[in-house]
């Protein structure tokens, strides 16, 4: 079922793959993955409220969601332009499950949201390197080549040159060395570019 749902967001077919997943919700609606995992293509397909809904309705009896329902919830939230309430609910997934291998999505949502904020208040680039640092400590999460990026353009944004081109090196070698992780293509592309001009302010 995956991976025909895959394929069908692959090729744009959004409608076909929210079928799929619904029937298929459905038919097991205690699956919490699949809730999950419904609840995203939900956020992917511009129904972030769908998505918030879903999760809110798979919360358990005692009140104590799952990471997913967690990650489900914020990102959502996010989508719908509820930054204070997406916070707070990555909060509690870093807090209450420490262990979970949702942790790194719930720090690079902070590194990104601090480092938006940072164009208005420069202050804020320190939070999102603090941000992205956490997420490089989880050398097996898909985001770790963004992550790297990202940290690349805080050092470039701060004048540490010579720190940002090693964060957009790293940011290559990581995308070769997984090239099927999530954007590694696009990342590593943005990397090769900025290194060039990086290299050229630095020379200057």
């Amino acid at each position: 079922m995956t991976v025909v749902v895959e394929e069908q967001l692959r090729r744009k077919h959004p409608p076909e793959a929210i079928a799929l997943m619904e029937r298929a919700h459905q038919a097991a609606p205690t699956n919490l993955a699949l809730t999950a995992r419904l609840g995203t293509v939900y956020v992917q397909t511009g129904a972030p409220q769908k998505a918030l809904d879903l999760a809110k309705a798979a919360q358990p009896a005692d009140g104590a969601p799952n990471a997913q329902l967690l990650l489900l919830t914020a990102n959502a939230q996010l989508a719908l332009k509820q930054p204070d309430q997406a916070r707070k609910v990555y909060l509690q997934l870093i807090k209450d499950w420490p262990q979970s291998k949702h942790v790194p999505s719930a720090y690079l949502a902070f590194g990104e949201l601090f480092f938006q904020e940072a164009e208005a208040d420069p202050s804020k680039l320190t939070l999102a390197e603090q941000a992205y640092k956490e997420v490089i400590k989880y050398p097996s999460t898909d985001f770790l080549g963004y992550a790297h990026y990202k940290l690349g353009y805080v050092a470039w944004n701060k004048g540490d040159f010579a720190a940002a081109l090693g964060e957009m090196k790293k940011t290559i070698e990581i995308a070769a060395q997984n090239p099927q992780a999530p954007g590694a293509k696009s990342t590593s592309e943005s990397a090769r570019r900025d290194l060039v001009t990086v290299y050229g302010i630095a020379g200057d």
